[in-house]
């Protein structure tokens, strides 16, 4: 177990790290390591392996590929490549210009900017813009609440963009989207999809515009032929 280093501002030495405590801004020094590091500020990173971060309105900048066991919390995540972690559980911002994958699931309230986006189960809420999304269980739906729009903030309300959307069960509302995939599909309010392919079910909402329907058999429920 590294040390416990508790700082107000300025640069962090390269070592390794039990507790990182930062309040302020900062600037991790390449070679970094820690066990988890709880944000109170914002943190600069070259990015690296890490290990649970906790954000209390922190602001993360990677300037690189970035690497974490696990990212909870809220305030915003700048990545400038990719991000790998086991768990997001993070409300704000996240802006990431490769792939964001993770090894568990995704649980996010607010925006996420990504190429890519894979995980075991995919929750958003408000606004996601991807080339693709891929996980087990998908769930896409726009931030429901009139607070926002009150005082004159939309972006949260913008609809949400992914070319393609694959999963096992998946529901989205609030989407537009080229060719959404799954074994079972419920489109809901407000979706505009060029093509859905599911191999069990299909639901579509009345106020959805879908172009194309088509329904994919797996090799298990093929029927199969006498012999």
């Amino acid at each position: 177990m590294g040390i416990h280093l508790t700082s107000s501002g300025g640069t962090v030495r390269p070592g390794s790290y039990g507790l990182l405590t930062l309040y302020g801004e900062h600037t991790l020094g390449h070679g970094v390591r820690f066990e988890r590091m709880v944000l109170r500020g914002t943190a600069h990173m070259r990015g690296g392996t890490a290990g649970e971060i906790d954000c209390d309105a922190g602001n993360i900048v990677c300037a690189g590929e970035m690497r974490a066991k696990s990212l909870r919390g809220q305030g915003r995540l700048r990545v400038s490549g990719d991000a790998h972690c086991g768990v997001l559980d993070f409300v704000g911002d996240v802006d990431v210009d490769g792939t964001v994958r993770c090894s568990g699931d995704v649980r996010l309230v607010g925006t996420l900017n990504a190429h890519t986006v894979s995980a075991c189960d995919l929750g958003i809420e408000r606004t996601v813009h991807a080339d693709r999304i891929t996980g087990r269980r998908v769930t896409i739906a726009p931030f429901e609440s009139t607070l926002l729009a009150r005082h004159g903030i939309t972006r949260y309300t913008d609809p949400s963009v992914v070319e393609t959307v694959d999963g096992s069960t998946v529901r989205v509302s609030g989407l537009r989207c080229q060719r959404l995939c799954g074994t079972v599909v419920d489109v809901g309010a407000e979706c505009d999809v060029e093509h859905i392919v599911y191999r069990e079910d299909c639901h579509i909402a009345s106020s959805a515009s879908v172009s194309r329907m088509s329904k994919e058999w797996s090799e298990e429920s093929r029927p199969r032929r006498r012999a």
